[in-house]
């Protein structure tokens, strides 16, 4: 990936080197020729004063003091060149002052610049560092939460077709019973069981009676197992029903299906925290009296991170 943070370093050092080159150089053409020119008005000064301090001070760079100039009609009328001497002076402090604060306002630049990369490059390091964090954490969760499956499903009593030669109220309840194994690495801890076992025409998404909605705090480690079993909650088997069962084994065409199934969601919690569900659907079949696994999106799925108003 291009980084264009080395080159904007780059280009802002190129910039701020040339602007202190130009800076220097334009201070240094300033000061020599301001020193020439205080240089000429200190000396003349000393020749119209020679009493002056510019005379005292032109003493250390002469041979000896300066001598007087007589006085004439002409000299009047030069300037006083003490005056300028002194107005000289003064200007260069003022343009020393000047070149100062252009220096410490670049400089000062130079360095917001610098400490606003350090702050933006160290911004970007914490983000990063938390994104991995993050990833890590997740990878983590992913391999150590536990894992609930539906492992095995057996009829208690199974419907047969001996049943159609008992009277309505002889026949018995269906029962069915079902494994919840753990395959994770850590313990689940079971929220609530939802679980039917109905003779019908299976409704779009899951439906259940009050009784069929079980909370519970179970906890299942790694490798074991639960063993819960549903029973029929839809009241008498009929021959109606029954006829309507048995037709349905034999796939007739345009008849809609009418099975027995066994369906219902899981909802469990890890030692971390999160909420996860599973849902699970298995069609009976009264020839070899067993039961199918189906595949049903609305039946038969896996949820991550599910939100705890949801499973009530």
């Amino acid at each position: 990936m291009h980084d264009g943070g080395g080159h904007d370093y780059i280009t802002f050092g190129w910039i701020a080197t040339i602007i202190g080159l130009l800076l220097f150089g334009a201070l240094g053409q300033s000061y020599t020729t301001s020193k020439h020119q205080s240089s000429y008005y200190a000396q003349r000064c000393a020749q119209q004063y020679p009493d002056s301090p510019f005379a005292a001070a032109n003493i250390h760079s002469s041979a000896g003091k300066p001598e007087a100039q007589p006085a004439d009609n002409s000299q009047k009328a030069q300037p006083d060149w003490c005056d300028l001497a002194a107005q000289q002076s003064v200007a260069e402090d003022t343009k020393g002052m000047h070149w100062a604060a252009w220096g410490g306002l670049v400089f000062t630049a130079i360095g917001i610049f610098f400490i606003w990369r350090t702050l933006s490059a160290n911004t970007k390091a914490v983000e990063q560092a938390k994104r991995s964090a993050d990833i890590a954490e997740r990878a983590l969760l992913d391999i150590e939460r536990p894992h609930l499956f539906i492992t095995a499903t057996k009829p208690l009593v199974p419907i047969k077709h001996e049943w159609a030669d008992l009277p309505d109220n002889q026949r018995p309840t269906p029962e069915a019973a079902y494994s919840i194994k753990n395959f994770g690495r850590t313990p689940a801890i079971i929220n609530e069981i939802r679980a039917s076992l109905r003779l019908c025409v299976l409704p779009p998404t899951p439906h259940y009676h009050p009784g069929e909605i079980n909370n519970i705090e179970r906890v299942i480690g790694p490798d074991d197992a639960f063993n819960p079993v549903a029973f029929d909650r839809g009241g008498l088997i009929t021959n109606k029903i029954l006829k309507e069962l048995f037709l349905s084994e034999i796939h007739i065409q345009g008849r809609e299906p009418f099975h027995m199934y066994l369906y219902g969601e899981i909802t469990y919690t890890s030692v971390y925290g999160i909420t996860d569900q599973i849902g699970f659907i298995y069609r009976y079949s009264t020839h070899g009296q067993m039961f199918h696994l189906e595949n049903i999106p609305a039946y038969t799925f896996r949820r991550r991170g599910v939100a705890p108003t949801q499973n009530g």
